[in-house]
């Protein structure tokens, strides 16, 4: 299991890898452009908490004159962005890529495929709620070890980060 946690930016242990996995894994680099996203987990799950949970967000979104809803919003840096809850929200909201899943039928693993293509040589971040983590835990057992950045409202979500290929 690798992602982020609520008390550092480091690879957490290998411990709740039984319970859920995530492709691309945190840190990846050089993933491809068409790249799907998987996640892999023990037990079947909601498929609807996990869609409605699961958002691929660029760091393209933080540039606040893309912004459509305001284009002085002071988005900042993804890092900052990831411990405001405000800032968290209003990037699921509003700059998510959208994309379609396709399940199992064990309802245990689910590709998330963005509509488009990603951006060359760009960091994207693959955000999971709180709703999908506290599921989660009460399907699979503790699995609160697995929260992710910031504090107060957003230290139970789950942040891991890639970087796709450079084509140039």
């Amino acid at each position: 299991m690798v992602g982020c946690t609520n008390h550092s930016m480091s690879l957490m242990d290998d411990v709740s890898s039984a319970y859920f996995s995530v492709i691309p894994n945190d840190g990846d680099t050089n993933v491809p452009l068409d790249a799907t996203i998987v996640l892999t987990f023990a037990k079947s799950v909601d498929r609807t908490v996990v869609e409605q949970n699961v958002h691929l967000i660029s760091e393209l979104a933080m540039a606040d004159s893309l912004c459509p809803v305001n284009d002085s919003m002071g988005h900042g840096m993804m890092q900052m962005a990831m411990i405001d809850s405000t800032k968290m929200n209003h990037l699921v909201d509003q700059h998510s890529m959208r994309g379609r899943f396709e399940w199992n039928d064990a309802s245990t693993r689910c590709a998330f495929r963005p509509d488009s293509l990603m951006m060359p040589n760009m960091q994207y971040m693959i955000h999971m709620g709180r709703e999908m983590m506290r599921m989660m835990e009460n399907r699979m057992g503790n699995v609160g070890m697995m929260g992710g950045h910031g504090e107060s409202m957003m230290s139970e979500d789950m942040m891991y980060h890639f970087r796709t290929i450079d084509t140039h």
